[in-house]
């Protein structure tokens, strides 16, 4: 209500977010600050995670976002639940050393897997992100790939595969 036609539940990965089990997957364009503000008045040991910039908005939808503004996606989770804890909690799982580890992704929530592996690259798209020139000087494992969004997910991949040979 405090957003009409800028803020809507998300069917991301065409799953959908009733099948979610944890977080709660949004997607429009409202301001961070005061959404987290919001949960933080909730009473509840809730997050507010930007999952990155949308390339398009699939239908259906109620979104009204002004002409240029692509929107947003988002997610909703229990507070200290994010990415990184999530990469971490699998490799110690299934064994795997989280040095020999790579992430990537191009959402301010996709930069906190840098923590938890040797090697972490940002889809060139990512580069918009507020505060990402402050990430990269924190985070020597962090690199750009080339190509946006798809494009650069298979760039990365053929330098991984390069350099195997």
């Amino acid at each position: 209500a405090r957003w009409p036609g800028q803020l809507e539940y998300h069917n991301d990965m065409q799953r959908g977010y009733k099948y979610r089990e944890i977080t709660l997957a949004l997607r429009g364009e409202v301001p961070d600050e005061e959404a987290r503000a919001m949960l933080d008045t909730c009473g509840l040991d809730l997050d507010w995670g930007d999952n990155g910039f949308l390339n398009h908005i699939s239908k259906p939808t109620t979104l009204e976002l002004p002409e240029g503004v692509p929107g947003r996606a988002f997610n909703i989770s229990p507070k200290g639940l994010d990415k990184g804890r999530g990469v971490a909690r699998f490799c110690e799982l299934v064994g795997i050393d989280p040095a020999e580890a790579l992430a990537i992704g191009d959402a301010r929530s996709d930069c906190r897997m840098a923590d938890a592996v040797g090697t972490f690259f940002l889809v060139e798209n990512g580069l918009a992100n507020p505060g990402i020139d402050a990430f990269f000087e924190t985070h020597d494992n962090a690199y750009v790939t080339r190509g946006k969004i798809v494009d650069g997910w298979v760039s990365a991949m053929q330098c991984l595969l390069e350099a195997k040979r």
